[in-house]
């Protein structure tokens, strides 16, 4: 038997880093898989795309297969011998029909529509649109028209004997007389020069927005052009 003093030493206890192989660390973890190259130019190429449908979409900027027809120096010209006459014979028809309504109305107490002089008047005023509308065409057509009516208008507002008596010397006979000198009067009332002054700015809007058209157009093509390079 041992004595009691003798006792079998018991086994030392490892420490928490005491290198054995039961202790050894674990495994460290798998890296993580590196990202798919992306294709820069296909990325490049799609935000360019994108830029520009939202372009078209915001400024409604839709593609067409031909662009506006431009008016030639020789288009301006013709548009402006256009207007001249239609304008002439614009104020010949509204000038002869107020006349007419004129004499029909001067002195009398029971006034009754003059069919000739209204049809006269609204053929006149008709021909009048028509020299506005050609300003899509060409300003020049309102252009003349304009100058024309308002030389005219202002000679017989501004100087109203001097026209008055040299109208009569030219024009007057004894079968006419009565229809000249309502004619004079209605040119003296200075409808004719109110139409001038109208043609002109018609002719004076339509330049401005032809000249921003173009503007425009030229600028929507260099912003095209920068988004595409």
């Amino acid at each position: 038997m041992s004595s009691p003093d003798h006792r079998e030493p018991r086994p030392a206890e490892p420490y928490p880093d005491d290198p054995r192989p039961d202790s050894a660390a674990a495994p460290a973890p798998a890296p993580a898989p590196a990202p798919a190259p992306v294709d820069r130019a296909a990325e490049e190429r799609r935000l360019t795309a994108d830029r520009q449908e939202q372009e078209r979409r915001r400024d409604g900027a839709f593609p067409v297969a031909t662009g506006p027809r431009t008016t030639g120096a020789g288009g301006h010209v013709v548009g402006f011998l256009v207007g001249l006459v239609l304008t002439i014979l614009a104020g010949f028809l509204v000038v002869l029909g107020q006349s007419r309504i004129l004499a029909e109305g001067v002195g009398a107490t029971d006034v009754s529509p003059e069919t000739l002089g209204i049809v006269l008047v609204t053929l006149g005023a008709l021909v009048a649109g028509v020299v506005v509308l050609l300003g899509l065409w060409t300003p020049a057509a309102p252009l003349a028209g304009g100058l024309a009516a308002l030389l005219v208008g202002a000679a017989y507002l501004f100087a109203p004997v001097e026209t008055h008596r040299e109208t009569l010397r030219v024009f007057a006979t004894e079968q006419n007389r009565t229809a000249v000198l309502n004619s004079i009067t209605v040119m003296n009332a200075g409808g004719l020069f109110a139409t001038g002054v109208v043609l002109l700015a018609a002719a004076t809007a339509f330049s401005l927005a032809r000249r921003r058209g173009v503007e425009l157009g030229a600028f929507r093509e260099r912003r095209k052009r920068a988004l595409e390079s």
